[in-house]
């Protein structure tokens, strides 16, 4: 079925020597797109220069694809091995402008440096030198990340979107509410909606629809066989793809939370282990229609 969404546009960034690298993250932006696009309203949109530049002769390779691309883009994803890139006119190389740009807009950076082994015949040591400088730089401007495998990669990323791309779809939820405010000051959160956190903007709305479907979501992508989750599962999927927070509910554990919830789940409890003084953990399913 067809939906309205956002998109987030993801610039893949890199030397030409991690092709493995510049395949494996549309990978895991496709792999998150499906799996939380339909309930967040969210797509995001791997942007790489083989597949979004177009040729042009008005200025500079990098000028050209800087206005092309990278200035519209939201997220950057950067991969490096054994080379830092060809050098521009301001940088050590177009990736490293490319980063800087993102640094300058205090847009969201996500650098990865690969330490897989590369055969001597294939290393530039002038290259390895710049990329070296460049990696200490960056460990000094912020927090990097590395990897051993591209599974390793793969893995990595794939934890690591989701922090980022809540926190942009955090930000652009906050952005339209704003605009929402200025627009009209005589809008009011529908009746069935609850505060869920407040901001400098004011307080943040999410329907108890809303939220009921985040957690339906939630269920279905954790569930076993039988239809049960357990509640631990669901705590971490609506903490890591949802705005969804029991505890800014006035909830003191998300067991009491998903209890509330009795007209919309059913819940378990099972037995962990006869002598441990807290042995009891829930589960929780759709409600069957009797």
């Amino acid at each position: 079925m067809a939906f309205d969404a956002k998109v987030i546009r993801v610039l893949i960034a890199s030397p030409n020597d991690v092709p493995d690298a510049r395949m494996v993250i549309p990978e895991v932006i496709h792999t998150w797109n499906a799996n939380n696009s339909s309930f967040t309203n969210v797509v995001l949109l791997p942007v790489k220069w083989e597949t979004h530049a177009t040729p042009s002769l008005y200025q500079t390779a990098q000028n050209e694809f800087n206005d092309q691309i990278v200035y519209d883009c939201d997220l950057l994803i950067g991969a490096f091995l054994s080379r830092i890139g060809t050098k521009t006119g301001t940088h050590v190389s177009g990736t490293a402008e490319e980063i800087d740009i993102f640094i300058s807009k205090n847009k969201p950076v996500m650098l990865y440096f690969s330490k897989q082994p590369v055969s001597l015949e294939h290393i530039d040591l002038d290259q390895l030198e710049k990329l070296r400088n460049y990696e200490s730089k960056m460990k000094s401007t912020g927090l990097i990340d590395s990897y051993n495998t591209i599974d390793d990669f793969r893995n990595k990323l794939s934890s690591h979107i989701h922090t980022h791309t809540r926190n942009i779809i955090a930000s652009l939820s906050n952005s339209t509410i704003s605009n929402s405010k200025k627009s009209d000051a005589t809008i009011k959160p529908p009746v069935v909606s609850i505060p869920q956190k407040n901001n400098q903007d004011g307080i943040e709305w999410l329907s108890e629809n809303k939220i009921d479907e985040f957690i339906l979501t939630a269920i279905d992508n954790t569930c076993s066989e039988s239809g049960w989750s357990n509640t631990a599962s669901v705590g971490n999927y609506l903490s890591n793809y949802s705005p969804v927070n029991y505890k800014e509910k006035g909830f003191k554990t998300l067991k009491q939370f998903l209890l509330s919830k009795e007209y919309l789940l059913e819940i378990k409890m099972s037995k962990l282990s006869d002598n441990a003084q807290n042995a009891d953990t829930a589960y929780v399913r759709r409600k069957i229609s009797e």
